[in-house]
């Protein structure tokens, strides 16, 4: 049962899916490669008051449209939230979405920030009573620059969750060697697609599919496609 923890899927929200249709086919697409759960995950956008509104309606628009499309996907609502100063206060007071049901949350960095800061703003949040998954660290410059940082958070317990797509080359060399080091120093434990639309950054992972196990073996992407995704939204640790 492979679980998409990461995916732009709501349409009309964010920088993904532009409308209902283009949701519905980014689904289908993933329904098709195997895909039997998509977390919906668009970005958190703190300046407009009506945006979880927005986004409560367009989750449930979706949801409303496999069923009746009979795509084979359980959709859930989540959010990828950018790192702020004041996100541990966020989380406590529900203004952002966490995993469903579940103390983990996903987490943006800008591709440049400091090594101290995510140190510091992760651990607010783990003292808030929360646990970080925290998206695509194979673009930030402070993991391609000592990726043992990775190391720590695996051991601490968070998500290290790389994009299907830098493992496909499709980020740019360093994104790639980045997520490939990391994934064969068992220093992440999720993979998922960040998908964006039915173009580039997609919902297909026909490729990955025939390529991964070959590169990468099927205990590690049980343990990124299904195990770990799996733990995440049924609140369990991940140590």
């Amino acid at each position: 049962m492979i679980i998409d923890l990461h995916n732009h899927i709501l349409p009309g929200v964010d920088d993904g899916a532009t409308t209902l249709g283009e949701a519905v086919e980014m689904a289908a697409l993933a329904a098709h490669c195997g895909i039997s759960r998509i977390v919906a995950t668009p970005h958190y956008n703190n300046w407009n008051s009506t945006y979880i509104k927005e986004l409560e309606h367009a989750y449930a628009e979706l949801a409303i449209a496999l069923e009746y499309e009979q795509i084979p996907i359980t959709l859930y609502k989540s959010m990828e939230i950018a790192a702020t100063d004041d996100l541990p206060e966020l989380l406590k007071q529900g203004e952002v979405w966490t995993y469903p049901f579940s103390s983990y949350f996903l987490v943006e960095f800008s591709q440049d920030e400091e090594y101290d800061y995510f140190d510091w703003l992760l651990n607010q949040c783990v003292e808030a009573g929360f646990t970080p998954v925290i998206a695509h660290p194979e673009r930030y410059h402070a993991v391609r620059h000592y990726p043992e940082i990775a190391q720590q958070w695996c051991e601490k317990g968070y998500g290290v969750q790389i994009n299907r797509d830098s493992l496909l080359g499709l980020f740019g060399h360093h994104s790639y060697e980045c997520a490939d080091y990391l994934l064969r120093q068992g220093w992440a434990n999720c993979i998922a697609s960040d998908a964006h639309s039915t173009q580039t950054r997609n919902s297909n992972w026909l490729k990955a599919f025939r390529t991964f196990p070959k590169t990468y073996g099927f205990y590690t992407l049980g343990k990124c496609l299904e195990s770990t995704p799996e733990k995440i939204l049924k609140n369990k640790s991940l140590k």
